[in-house]
């Protein structure tokens, strides 16, 4: 009767052990950004809110406070070096985001239409952090 016993509580102790799975639940898994993420990521920058914009970095949002103002600075400086190469930015469209679940990264394909005409096409390199998207 005890081998009994202990042969049945082996194999149940046994089938316990194979029948969980591994990996990822699906709640853990990460979502693509959508469009409203993006959009929520992206436009400080594109429109020149650089202060807004340091709080969308990740790693730039973890600095001290006078860091921070650095980043602004050489923001600042970027764009008026771009706005006498291209003029202000007319308006710009998300035309695709290419999501890499295992990196927990991502990439807004973003295309901006500038005052001149110019018409470019910039890759903007996102990343998962704390449960959220955040610029790279």
């Amino acid at each position: 009767m005890w081998r009994l016993a202990c042969c049945i509580l082996g194999i149940l102790l046994l089938l316990t052990a194979c029948s969980k799975k591994e990996g990822k639940s699906p709640a853990a898994r990460i979502a693509a950004p959508d469009e409203v993420e993006v959009e929520e990521i992206l436009e400080p920058y594109l429109t020149g809110d650089f202060e807004k914009c340091t709080e969308k970095v990740f790693s730039i949002r973890q600095l001290p406070e006078n860091r921070q103002k650095d980043y602004v600075t050489m923001m600042r400086q970027h764009e008026a070096e771009r706005m006498e190469e291209n003029g202000a930015i007319d308006s710009y469209k998300l035309q695709r985001v290419d999501f890499v679940e295992s990196s927990k990264t991502a990439t807004a394909v973003v295309e901006i239409v500038y005052s001149q005409g110019d018409t470019v096409v910039v890759p903007f390199p996102l990343e998962w952090h704390e449960g959220k998207w955040w610029m790279q």
